[in-house]
């Protein structure tokens, strides 16, 4: 009886109807103080170039299609997490160096499969540096995917997670690339 029970709670969860869902970005960048950027100026400017900025992925359960958007307009939370983390690393608030750090691609899929359920994201940002008195630039494309495995779906919460996990690597690695932090702090 438990097991039918079970087998009926289990059925019920899966054909639920689903319904669109709002992911929250909760970032935090832990920077590490230190004095490479010797009280050189910079501006700091982030570009979201998707073309549906709040558009973050779709969900499948079967025929059904869940969409997950965002309220939040990633640019400026990113604008101020990445500014005061240069700002730690001893750069000032100026204009010799301007940093455009671009948003190209942010997206997530999921599916139900029986029992399996798979998820996959893919984060793409590129990073100008441009010096402003001799106009020279320098450019690095930064790129992160993941994917994982869940019980028949991933939750809100694991779709939620993944999201802020994939931007949250993504700008830490662009926060430690050496060649990024020298080109800015020469």
């Amino acid at each position: 009886m438990k097991k039918l029970f079970l087998i009926a709670s289990l059925l019920t969860a899966i054909s639920c109807t689903h319904q669109n869902q709002k992911v929250t970005f909760d970032l935090s960048f832990k920077g590490e103080s230190s004095n490479i950027g010797r009280g050189i100026g910079i501006d700091v400017a982030v570009f979201d170039d998707r073309t549906d900025k709040e558009f973050l992925g779709r969900k499948r359960f079967g025929d059904e299609k869940i969409v997950i958007t965002s309220d939040q307009d990633l640019v400026p939370l990113l604008q101020k997490k990445i500014g005061s983390n240069l700002l730690q690393k001893g750069f000032s608030k100026g204009k010799d160096k301007s940093v455009e750090v671009r948003i190209e691609t942010l997206e997530y899929m999921a599916k139900r499969n029986f029992f399996i359920g798979t998820s996959s994201g893919k984060a793409s940002f590129k990073v100008i540096v441009i010096n402003n008195k001799t106009k020279e630039k320098f450019s690095k494309n930064f790129a992160l995917a993941v994917n994982g495995k869940h019980f028949i779906a991933p939750l809100e919460s694991t779709d939620s997670n993944i999201l802020n996990a994939l931007v949250q690597e993504i700008v830490d690695d662009i926060l430690k690339d050496e060649s990024f932090l020298n080109n800015l702090s020469q």
